[in-house]
This record gives structure tokens, sequence and C-alpha cells, in this order.
């Protein structure tokens, strides 16, 4: 569990108790942002691998989980030899977790439910 809770020490805040949340339903995440001023996204943002079906679990359980999805992406990547790669999955969020309400889940452990508002 020390090597969990680290590794989510080492991701924004304001995107971990959703990364958290989709890892531990077997969402294999690879980047994420919670997409502050000065931050590589614009919005709170988890990207992720899988099939073409694994954008619409990760979406269902993000949906179950009650988090503020705002959208659900597939995207290519341009290498710099102008090389498509992908495609990979992302999921944006309406508002990072630091400002989101109190997830309503049984047993809630996440961060924001216990952010102050």
């Amino acid at each position: 569990m020390a090597r969990r809770e680290a590794w989510l020490e080492t991701l924004d805040p304001g995107i971990a108790p959703y990364v958290d949340w989709l890892d531990s339903q077997g969402i294999e995440t690879f980047e994420s942002c919670e997409g502050t001023e000065g931050h590589g996204f614009l919005e709170p943002t988890i990207r992720f691998h899988g099939d073409n079906s694994e954008g619409f679990r990760a979406l269902a359980v993000a949906v179950q989980r009650e988090l503020p999805v705002a959208e659900l992406r597939r995207y290519w990547q341009i290498s710099k030899q102008g090389e498509p790669e992908g495609p990979h999955w992302e999921l944006t969020f309406r508002v990072p977790a630091a400002i989101c309400r109190p997830c309503t889940m049984a047993g809630c452990q996440c961060l924001c439910a216990s952010q102050p508002r």
C-alpha cells in the first residue's frame, strides 16, 4: 500500500483521486494533469491505453463514481517523423478533484471528499 500512496503523491493533487479510482478499476493510465495554469493541459485530463472498447469502460467506471467527466476522446499523436502513434484514449473532467463535490459512494476514500469548499 505504501508504494501506491507514494505513486499517487507524484501526481497532480487535482487529478490524483480520479487516476486512483480509474487505476483501482483496472484502467491502465499513462499520463494525467490537473489542468491548471502552467500545466500541459487546459483541463483536468487522464490518458490511458486500451482497445476500441476501453474508453467506454473507463467512461462507465467514471460515471459510476459520479466523477465530473466532460469528454471522452480517441486520439493519435504524430511523431517527429510524421507518423501517427496510437490510437489512445483520454478523459477530460469539468473540474479538478480539489473542487469536485464529495463522492456519494459508500466507503469513499478519495481526496475530494475531504477538501474544503
